[in-house]
């Protein structure tokens, strides 16, 4: 069949083809099947992450969800997830969960660094941390105040585990 034969490589001439070839497949497994032939699924998780995702971008369908990886930086775990809809395809990031265009983030590894980025960010302002110029005699333990917003209250936190609380 012409579709199963082997191809030249782009750019490669027929000399010294014979480690250069490849099976360009035209029939693609269809998105809403592919799934089938995922042995480490979890349905309940991905059924959450479609859900997100026809959230935030309603007038898509999802055809197929899959966990690409868990990786853990500074000791927090951030799932990614490769959603395909009826129109995009997406890269889905949990803790705190966002969704990038793959066509504007086509790199997995500088999407996840942006993230990560972006949510400390948004803790920081969520959660009210306010670094402060105070250091304790060890040079590795820096003080954090955290203001909780309700009442005005400072909480000194310590890296190294004491906190106090005093009111302003």
């Amino acid at each position: 069949m012409a579709g199963d034969e082997p191809r030249k490589a782009p750019g490669k001439s027929d000399e010294g083809q014979k480690g250069d070839e490849f099976v360009v497949h035209d029939h693609p497994v269809p998105p809403e099947l592919l799934g089938r032939y995922s042995p480490d699924r979890d349905p309940d998780s991905e059924q959450d992450i479609a859900r997100y995702v026809e959230l935030e971008a309603s007038d898509e369908t999802v055809q197929h969800v899959e966990r690409v990886k868990t990786e853990y930086i500074l000791g927090e775990g951030y799932e990614v997830w490769d959603v395909t809809t009826d129109k995009n395809r997406w890269w889905v990031i949990t803790n705190i969960t966002n969704l990038y265009s793959q066509k504007h983030f086509p790199s997995l590894d500088y999407t996840l660094s942006f993230h990560v980025g972006l949510m400390a960010r948004v803790r920081s302002r969520r959660e009210g941390f306010v670094p402060t110029s105070t250091w304790r005699s060890s040079p590795t333990a820096r003080t954090t105040r955290r203001v909780v917003p309700a009442t005005g209250t400072v909480i000194p936190i310590f890296e190294a585990g004491r906190t106090s609380v005093s009111s302003t």
